[in-house]
């Protein structure tokens, strides 16, 4: 949300449109536009036990990620598709499947995944060029951060694109 993202500000952090989860003791972030796929991998992680962070907002504080709220919110595709989630009714401009996850402690970021649609499955490293703008794009707010080397040090870490059909 905004305000979470303006209390980030404030707090010296920063926030990404983003959801995350844990793996080998360190947080991934799963950036992407809307509709790439983020909640539904981040559902079917869930599903499988893997402890997920956050969902539509990652806060790095320190070089941990931040749990977020405690549940994310599925499309009714992934919901059915992943027999996931309570029916929430609308929320914004549609309807939501609610998923709660169990809570999870602060954990060290450990790199980012860009989920794309393709003919995949493939997973391909993202050059260090496009690291820092495809970050910057992900902010939740659209002002510079308030340490820019900060999204240097994040831009660093691996990166990869992880492409898959679009299909269940």
């Amino acid at each position: 949300s905004v305000a979470m993202a303006v209390v980030s500000r404030w707090l010296d952090r920063d926030a990404f449109h983003a959801g995350a989860f844990i793996h080998r003791g360190g947080a991934w972030g799963v950036l992407g536009a809307r509709e790439a796929g983020k909640s539904s991998l981040l559902g079917h992680l869930a599903s499988a036990g893997i402890p997920v962070l956050a969902d539509d907002m990652v806060v790095v504080d320190s070089g941990h990620v931040l749990p977020g709220p405690g549940f994310l919110d599925l499309r009714a595709g992934a919901a059915d598709a992943l027999r996931l989630g309570i029916d929430i009714g609308v929320v914004g401009s549609r309807k939501r499947w609610r998923v709660p996850l169990e809570d999870a402690p602060p954990a060290p970021i450990h790199g980012w995944i860009l989920p794309q649609w393709g003919d995949g499955p493939e997973v391909v490293p993202v050059r260090p060029g496009l690291r820092v703008p495809l970050l910057f794009d992900n902010l939740s707010l659209i002002t510079a951060p308030p340490n820019p080397s900060r999204i240097i040090d994040l831009a660093s870490l691996p990166f990869v694109v992880w492409r898959r059909p679009k299909d269940w």
